[in-house]
This record gives structure tokens, C-alpha cells and sequence, in this order.
């Protein structure tokens, strides 16, 4: 009879080869459509900077120096 150890390799070579494929099927639908970046102009999410913000002021000492 096949040895055990072969027919899994066999195996994981079948596998590998059909990942393969299927890998570079995907690749040629995928298409490379270059987009231009200055071309399309998006509204992108920008922070105001004229708003007021509180500093994070750091945690109370008394909170550190428990033992």
C-alpha cells in the first residue's frame, strides 16, 4: 500500500499548488487601476484646531503612593 507519509505530501503539494492558482487568478481580476490623489477631491475628516480644548491635566499624587 502508499505509505501515509506520502499521501500527505502529496497532499499539502496539491494544496499548495491549487492556493496558487487561485492566488493568481485573483490577482489578474483584481485589475491596477492607478488612481489619481489629486484628482479627486473627497472631503477628509480634518480636526478644527480653533477649538477650545481642556489639557488633560495628570491623576491626583495620592493615587500613586498606595502600598
Amino acid at each position: 500500500m502508499v505509505d501515509t507519509t506520502l499521501v500527505i505530501i502529496a497532499l499539502g503539494g496539491l494544496i499548495v499548488v491549487l492556493a496558487g492558482i487561485l492566488t493568481t487568478k485573483a490577482v489578474k481580476k483584481r485589475g491596477n487601476k492607478r488612481v489619481n490623489i489629486w484628482e479627486s477631491k473627497q472631503d477628509s475628516p480634518q480636526v478644527n484646531s480653533n477649538i477650545n480644548r481642556t489639557p488633560i491635566s495628570p491623576p491626583p499624587a495620592h493615587l500613586f503612593s498606595q502600598r
